[in-house]
């Protein structure tokens, strides 16, 4: 997501090593400003490589952006305070949790992983801008595993029109099957805000919003100048 016009989209070439001594080859780049006025919000051309000492010698790139407006219709906050009654997912009779966090399409965040406990603690905070057209929060539960892929536990989705209707709520929730068709074993502790954006606004003089991408803990809301989204680029 954009943020601010003023900021620049990097774009940097390697030569890639497998010991991960990777050969920087040059950058891009290009002010998001150029892309947001783009006709049709898209920009298709080829960009010469500058190396660290300025140099445009090196080869050129090619790239396309697209760039959309986006439309915010709030912020939620989630707090992921604990789970109790985990099933056993490993042979030890233990599992290593963690939750995973998204607001329709938003890259997903992960709490951190505790390991061997069935009744984990977290305590982390997460906040989203929630699109227009987003339909889902979703938490789910995985159990991490280093030599496999992380195996599903549960999780628990709230619509976003839920979360209008209801823009608080602080309680233990059962955890749902892959499908939301039945309930499985364990349960988190969770504590949901929802704030429309016409309550972000009337709040600027006493809630500083944070200009960073949304996973900073809310604790720390106060240090940083924050800004729902004007656009995306991809």
């Amino acid at each position: 997501s954009v943020w601010d016009l003023e900021e620049s989209v990097v774009a940097q070439v390697y030569d890639w090593d497998k010991d991960e001594n990777h050969r920087f080859l040059g950058e891009v780049r290009i002010p998001l400003e150029e892309l947001a006025y783009a006709e049709e919000g898209i920009t298709d051309k080829e960009y010469d490589l500058v190396d660290q000492e300025d140099d445009n010698s090196k080869p050129c790139i090619s790239l396309r952006f697209t760039f959309r407006e986006v439309e915010c219709i709030g912020e939620v906050t989630v707090l992921v305070e604990r789970a109790r009654g985990l099933p056993r997912m490993d042979t030890f009779g233990l599992s290593d949790p963690f939750c995973a966090i998204s607001v329709g399409k938003s890259e997903r965040h992960k709490t951190k992983v505790m390991r061997r406990s069935l009744n984990p603690e977290w305590n982390e905070e997460f906040v989203y801008n929630v699109e227009e057209g987003a339909r889902e929060l979703k938490i789910v539960l995985y159990d991490w595993s280093v030599t496999k892929e992380e195996d599903f536990i549960g999780q628990v989705v709230f619509s976003v029109d839920s979360l209008q209707q209801t823009p608080f709520v602080d309680d233990w929730f059962r955890l749902k099957s892959i499908d939301g068709s039945a309930d499985v074993k364990g349960e988190v502790k969770l504590t949901v805000k929802f704030l429309s954006e016409a309550e972000r606004d009337k709040g600027l003089s006493s809630l500083r919003f944070r200009r960073n991408p949304s996973t900073w803990p809310a604790s720390v809301k106060s240090d940083f100048n924050y800004f729902a989204p004007i656009g995306q680029v991809v």
